[in-house]
């Protein structure tokens, strides 16, 4: 299907094989049949474009400045999850749905960020300052916000840190404490932390002290060229990476004895001259690479180490353009993680807030021939992410983070489930393909279009639209796909001689649809006289624009074109008059303010349900609801059909009053 192809004065063109995920940056006619333009809430492995990972809410934050959260497994061993928020300290046990304040704990109300860092004490002092290790290392986590006096929480107590240095050669119980800072990371037994331009180290195995830097030479501080914009381990914990918003520095935290750093060639040595980290939480490990966002976009370890050595910049997010040009100028709070394979990062496109999420995919299909083979999915939307977090829990990875959510409350969310849905909840998703001419540039008229669908579950709303490389898109049809889930039923009695039922799946199902044909293009949404001077559905190439809402995969497409049976001619070329607009939908007309969606009509449906406190369900027309029930209203659109903003505006309002009766899904 890769090679255009036809049947008498009909083309064909299509992708049976679409793996390598999408590229805004190239020409949509240039791109390979196995590559897209650009998708959203979908995953690329395998050849599936499929609806991506599901999610769900844990809890609500109380307070409106999130300024960062981690998980923090303390000795005890009961997993808690640790958040700042106006300044005080909450902490939540799994399953994470309640939070409690540290009481006494207190940072600034207003700094955008508090840093957590978790470590491992092994020393002490005892109070004639004499150094003995622990017969139990002890797992801590400090909290700084750059301003205030650190913190410390070890799972049972808390407090601040008082830095005040001793004045004696013997540390005093209480002083010299860890120094008041914002950046951390603990490496090769030490606390690193940073203030400005300045890097100190704790003591070894203690990073609640820092009385090293009082009677040791080596003890002073390291200098950055600037302010410290973020600090990581390096994967094979070597050393530290300090970065500034201009270059990255390497510091060989592996040597351990203090005395040896001023004699050591190289201790300190800045390694990225010409490649600075502008968002502190979007520094990550993801095994064996370190990466960042750079003022010029998301970079990486190698591709930055290479810029030493050439004049050129090796961008590794170009295929994300179409979100990328929308960025705006504050990018500190970019956020980045990973799960297995799957580099995400989240970054203020089109808001004030994270609204989109940028997936990269280093596994998209398995294959010998394969091997280093990345592929960007597309972005995720349906949260707006401040931090990642990544744990294991109970012998199992899971992801977490927490959301700024659209109605502004911030949310602990659990991300990366293996449901595709959010809260229970159907996830829209896109799917832009490539521009296909036919194999010439020759004017053609777009007669329908087929896609195959596979992994159909539950029910999946359907719609799509033609897109000419000339004009506006327009619908070609929508369908409703019912897939039922089962076999488990409450009103059927399994395993009764009658039946002989058995607790069986329902597998997921298939489908090829079809296009309608022949559509005119929508008179309320043209380009005609503005890019072209007809309207009769005639271009040289054409993609398609896929819209679902549910759980299935788009596997292959074909686009089917007529050709223009008048031959090509020259003409003369006439000046044009303005206005000539165009509007972002693609909508043309001889304005200033040019009219017209072609992906409308946007549908709306709001629905109210109640939750009683002995967990049963009440519509919203119920007249005996009690005055205990847990009610709540939502409201959903959809550009494809008001059957799906109906079906989404009910769940949403079942999960909203269910949450608040504290029934969670």
């Amino acid at each position: 299907m890769s090679s255009p192809s036809g049947q008498g004065d009909t083309l064909i063109a299509g992708s049976a094989f679409i793996p390598m995920g999408v590229d805004s940056w190239t020409q949509p006619t240039a791109l390979e049949d196995t590559v897209s333009v650009m998708s959203m809430n979908t995953t690329c492995r395998g050849g599936y474009y499929r609806t991506r990972p599901g999610s769900r809410i844990l809890s609500a934050l109380i307070g409106d400045n999130a300024q960062g959260g981690a998980f923090f497994v303390p000795n005890n061993g009961t997993p808690a999850y640790v958040v700042a928020v106006d300044g005080k300290i909450y902490v939540a046990v799994s399953p994470f749905r309640q939070f409690i304040q540290l009481t006494g704990l207190q940072f600034n109300s207003v700094s955008r960020f508090v840093c957590f860092t978790q470590c491992e004490q092994s020393t002490d002092y005892t109070s004639e300052g004499e150094l003995y290790f622990l017969d139990k290392p002890k797992t801590i986590i400090i909290m700084q916000d750059g301003v205030t006096r650190a913190a410390y929480y070890d799972g049972v107590t808390w407090g601040h840190i008082d830095p005040t240095p001793s004045g004696t050669d013997v540390t005093v119980p209480g002083k010299d404490g860890t120094k008041i800072g914002l950046w951390s990371v603990w490496s090769n037994n030490r606390l690193w932390v940073s203030r400005g331009n300045q890097i100190f180290a704790s003591d070894i195995g203690n990073p609640l002290k820092f009385t090293e830097t009082q009677y040791l030479n080596e003890g002073r501080a390291f200098y950055l060229s600037s302010n410290c914009t973020g600090i990581i381990e390096t994967p094979d914990k070597d050393g530290i990476l300090a970065f500034t918003e201009r270059d990255g520095t390497l510091i060989l935290s592996s040597i351990q004895d203090r005395t040896k750093w001023i004699d050591t060639n190289g201790f300190q040595k800045t390694i990225l001259p010409a490649s600075g980290c502008i968002a502190p939480r979007s520094l990550v490990n993801q095994y064996g690479l370190t990466w960042w966002f750079s003022p010029t976009g998301l970079q990486n370890i190698n591709s930055a180490l290479n810029q030493n050595i050439t004049s050129r910049i090796d961008y590794q997010d170009s295929e994300m353009t179409a979100s990328k040009q929308n960025i705006g100028p504050d990018m500190a709070g970019v956020v980045s993680g990973y799960y297995e394979n799957y580099l995400v990062c989240s970054v203020p496109s089109g808001d004030p807030y994270n609204r989109h999420t940028w997936v990269l995919d280093q596994a998209p299909f398995e294959s010998h021939s394969s091997n280093n083979v990345n592929a960007w999915p597309g972005y995720w939307t349906g949260w707006r992410p401040l931090q990642w977090s990544k744990a294991i829990l109970g012998g199992r990875e899971r992801v977490f983070f927490i959301s700024r959510d659209y109605d502004g409350v911030n949310r602990l969310w659990e991300g990366f489930l293996s449901e595709r849905s959010d809260n229970g909840c159907a996830i829209t998703c896109f799917l832009q393909t490539k521009q296909h001419n036919f194999g010439n540039l020759l004017r053609k008229k777009f007669n329908f279009a087929r896609a195959w669908i596979s992994q159909a579950l539950g029910e999946v709303w359907f719609k799509w639209w033609a897109i000419p490389e000339q004009g506006s898109p327009y619908a070609i049809g929508t369908k409703k796909i019912v897939s039922t889930t089962g076999q488990v039923y409450p009103d059927v009695a399994y395993g009764a001689d009658d039946t002989n039922l058995l607790f069986r799946p329902n597998r997921p199902q298939t489908r090829m649809i079809s296009s309608e044909q022949n559509i005119d293009t929508d008179s309320n949404c043209t380009v005609c006289d503005v890019e072209r001077n007809d309207n009769d559905n005639q271009d040289y190439a054409f993609g398609l624009f896929m819209v679902w809402s549910g759980d299935m995969s788009v596997t292959a497409y074909q686009i089917f074109a007529l050709k223009n049976e008048e031959p090509e001619r020259g003409k003369c070329e006439e000046n044009e008059d303005g206005p000539r607009s165009v509007n972002f939908f693609g909508c043309g007309a001889l304005d200033r303010f040019p009219d017209g969606n072609p992906f409308g009509p946007t549908y709306e449906a709001t629905a109210i349900a109640c939750v009683s406190d002995d967990s049963s369900s009440t519509d919203s027309s119920s007249s005996d609801s009690s005055d205990s029930d847990f009610c709540a209203t939502a409201t959903k659109t959809s550009i494809i059909s008001q059957g799906d903003a109906e079906r989404l505006a009910e769940c949403a309002a079942n999960f909203d009053a269910s949450f608040q009766a504290g029934i969670f899904i």
